[in-house]
Parts: structure tokens; C-alpha cells; sequence
């Protein structure tokens, strides 16, 4: 790739999108996973921006180079490993919604954004990943009720009952 660019990923599953107008810059991110090359230059200048900076500081744009984060003051600069923004893949949210001792998951949680935690829980739904103690830490973080949450799913995706009679 080339050297004045960088790749940035969505986090999210839904879409997102970064514009920058004194570059007239404007890329749209479709879904979790998705990257796109952005010129770092533009970057430097785009951080600047309340919004912009949201969106990385909020965990819903990465930046996989470290060194560049650095740059950006998105990490520490002593920081060998993400510390700031963690980034949540689909492994490790399973992970911690299941196997995950407590004790560690509420450890590890406190390091995520509110987005992060609406995007765990929204996971934990639509998973049915049902953690009591987990599901009470996601519900005073992000006022989800998770195991309301997946009853209504399941209730809303059961066929309806006709239960009145054709002979009447």
C-alpha cells in the first residue's frame, strides 16, 4: 500500500461515515469489517475535527497501525498494544459474553466504549448469549435489558397462533 495512506475500519455494524470538507473528503464505511485507504495527511487535519475524532475515540473507525494512532494521540506513546480503543471482532465477543470469567469481563469492559458496549450487547441479542452477571454489567452500561431483549426476539419471530375457530 501506498506510504501516505493508511487503512481505517469500521467497527459497527451498521454504516458509517467520515466527512472531512476542507479536503472534501467523504467516504462512507457499509458495514463491520469493511476498510478503506485514507490519505494520512488528510487524517492529521481531520482529527482536529469534534466529530471525527469521535468516531475514532469512540471505537467506531480503527486504525490497526500503532504507530500512526501514536501520531494521531488516539494511544499512549508508550503503549505496545491497543489501550484506548480496543477492537471488538465477533472471536472475542463470544468470548466474553461466554467463556470469560466475570471477574475479567468486567475488567476488561471498563477498557471499551459506550459504542463498543452497545455493539456487545446488541451482539449478546442477536446470539442469545444469556450471562446473567454479564447481561446486568452490559444493562447499567448501555440500558439494555439483554435477556428482555432476546424473549421479544423470540416472541416476534415465533409463528403466529390462530386461535379462532373458522366455523364460526
Amino acid at each position: 500500500m501506498d506510504e501516505s495512506k493508511i487503512m481505517v475500519v469500521s467497527m459497527t455494524d451498521g454504516r458509517v461515515g467520515l466527512t472531512y470538507e476542507p479536503a472534501r473528503f467523504h467516504r462512507v464505511w457499509p458495514s463491520r469489517g469493511a476498510k478503506i485507504a485514507v490519505d494520512k495527511e488528510m487524517l492529521r487535519e481531520a482529527i482536529y475535527e469534534e466529530g471525527v475524532a469521535t468516531l475514532f475515540r469512540e471505537g467506531m473507525l480503527y486504525i490497526e497501525d500503532m504507530a500512526f494512532k501514536k501520531e494521531l494521540g488516539l494511544e499512549p506513546d508508550d503503549a505496545e498494544e491497543p489501550q484506548n480503543i480496543i477492537p471488538l471482532d465477533e472471536k472475542l465477543m463470544r468470548r466474553m459474553m461466554t467463556v470469560m470469567p466475570t471477574a475479567e469481563f468486567k475488567d476488561r469492559i471498563k477498557a471499551l466504549s459506550r459504542e463498543q458496549c452497545m455493539d456487545l450487547a446488541d451482539y449478546a441479542v442477536e446470539n442469545e448469549l444469556t450471562n446473567f452477571e454479564k447481561c446486568e454489567v452490559l444493562r447499567g452500561l448501555t440500558g439494555i435489558n439483554i435477556l428482555n431483549a432476546i424473549q421479544n426476539k423470540r416472541l416476534s419471530e415465533e409463528p403466529a397462533n390462530d386461535t379462532v375457530s373458522n366455523n364460526l
